[in-house]
């Protein structure tokens, strides 16, 4: 145990942040499972006033995992993820993750050039897309096989995700409603999948599909774009749940709750 002298930081700390936090053995996908155990009927996701419950969640992020694992995606494969926040952007991170698969994420504004390179470095065979990017990935692919392992490439229509007066508004015939059409959504090939449609036809994800465990590879993040060629950072599940916990630690979130469940087998200093 290191002493303050060695962390002098620790004496900055907030009142009750502990200057060493214990790291369940798990994967990050577990607090999801724990939360959606404990409080199913609590709100997990709030789009725009689209909410989702805990249990529902869970639920979708299964069917989401099954309509991976029906297009061939299997542990340790790369998900290209290019996506604006919203839920199911979150349904596809957990559900690549839940498949043992690592999510690779974008930036969904990034042109053709900026996303050639990360596609074809990271080896994604299926990608999640934002219909507004779609065009971009397709020309970063390209005829000439620019990223030669994606195979796959999904349309996600953010906004059907969107309160179902939202959803119909945007149909109106009147000037604003154009406008957030064409914000929200883009041309898409009649040969490029919908996602929700893939996920709500799904087959059940099959029983012997194994869960990750805390040293998979969960993510690669890339970074680095503003002093050169961004580069992918590879992090854990462990990696995640640290973060998570530290946050926490922080955070000293009023419940006193749990993000994580497993017995708490390793641990990290928060500093």
């Amino acid at each position: 145990m290191s002493t303050l002298a060695s962390r002098p930081w620790v004496a900055r700390y907030a009142p009750g942040v502990p200057a060493d936090v214990e790291i369940p053995d798990e994967p990050v996908t577990a607090a999801l499972t724990a939360a959606a155990g404990r409080w199913p009927e609590r709100v997990a996701v709030d789009f725009f006033g689209a909410t989702t419950t805990y249990a529902h969640l869970v639920a979708e992020v299964e069917r989401a995992a099954g309509a991976l694992h029906d297009l061939g995606v299997r542990r340790s494969d790369r998900v290209a993820v290019v996506l604006p926040n919203g839920t199911a952007h979150v349904v596809a991170f957990y559900a690549v993750l839940r498949l043992g698969a690592v999510v690779v994420e974008h930036n969904p504004t990034y042109s053709a050039d900026e996303l050639a390179h990360q596609l074809a470095d990271s080896g994604a065979s299926v990608a999640l897309v934002w219909t507004k990017a779609v065009p971009a990935v397709l020309a970063a692919r390209g005829p000439d096989g620019g990223a030669p392992a994606l195979r796959t490439v999904v349309a996600v229509d953010i906004a059907r995700d969107l309160p179902r007066t939202s959803r119909l508004a945007l149909h109106l015939p009147v000037a604003r409603a154009r406008a957030q059409r064409e914000a929200l959504r883009g041309p898409v090939p009649a040969d490029v999948p919908d996602w929700h449609d893939l996920v709500r036809r799904a087959r059940r994800l099959p029983p012997a599909v194994a869960r990750p465990t805390a040293d998979d590879v969960a993510l690669i993040q890339y970074t680095g774009g503003t002093t050169g060629t961004p580069k992918g950072a590879v992090l854990t599940h462990r990696n995640l749940v640290a973060n998570v916990v530290q946050g926490q630690a922080w955070a000293a979130f009023a419940e006193g709750a749990r993000p994580c469940t497993a017995c708490c087998r390793s641990s990290t200093r928060s500093g």
